[in-house]
């Protein structure tokens, strides 16, 4: 095995102990590379400063924090329950938890946004010192609740025009795209989703 992946949802809300009894488990049962790549994405609204000194001791060596956005009212209109001040937190409270290997989720085509609005929300993640960003459009899937309430996105040529912003501006900042919406430097692209990319095998475990 050469890399976990713990989500979608929300596995910070398992307890350090208990995601620590699971990854022990499979560590002691199976063959898991000792430089196993094991990633856990996380809401910030459920990752305080203790949780993640905690998670530091498991074998979790890289975190995916769902911040989505900077900016209050795209989070409202997302319905997510965390704030920007949660999310800052989240990823300073990580970086001095010892997590040197951070990714941050972001979405943009949100609600009403306008590309100041999607571009101010990759600065503020360029500011911290993290070698990973995941940038996606808000895509309206079938049986979802914004599929039978659809809220105002922006136009195709706005999405285009945020598109090819962003990653000029994800140039500039030295961060290179290697699948559609994943974004590396420094040699750091997720190997997880990258065994997806090129058609690993994988297994999929859940309820």
């Amino acid at each position: 095995i050469q890399t976990m992946f713990l989500g979608g949802g929300t596995p910070s809300l398992f307890s350090a102990k208990s995601l620590n009894r699971l990854l022990s488990h499979i560590i002691d049962h199976f063959n898991v590379a000792y430089d196993a790549e094991i990633t856990m994405e996380a809401n910030p609204g459920s990752l305080s400063q203790a949780y993640l000194h905690a998670l530091q001791q498991t074998p979790i060596n890289r975190l995916s924090i769902g911040v989505q956005s900077f900016q209050q009212p795209f989070l409202s209109r997302l319905g997510r329950i965390h704030n920007p001040n949660d999310a800052k937190s989240a990823i300073e409270h990580a970086m001095d938890a010892g997590f040197a290997r951070i990714n941050l989720d972001l979405m943009y085509g949100l609600p009403q946004q306008n590309l100041q609005q999607a571009l101010d929300d990759l600065q503020q993640a360029c500011e911290y010192p993290i070698e990973h960003l995941s940038w996606y459009q808000l895509t309206i899937e079938p049986n979802t609740y914004f599929y039978h309430h659809k809220p105002p996105q922006p136009k195709h040529d706005a999405l285009f025009e945020m598109q090819e912003a962003g990653q000029a501006y994800l140039r500039q900042q030295g961060f290179h795209g290697y699948e559609i919406s994943a974004y590396q430097k420094n040699q750091q692209p997720c190997r997880h989703n990258l065994n997806y990319w090129q058609f690993g095998d994988y297994v999929g475990i859940g309820a």
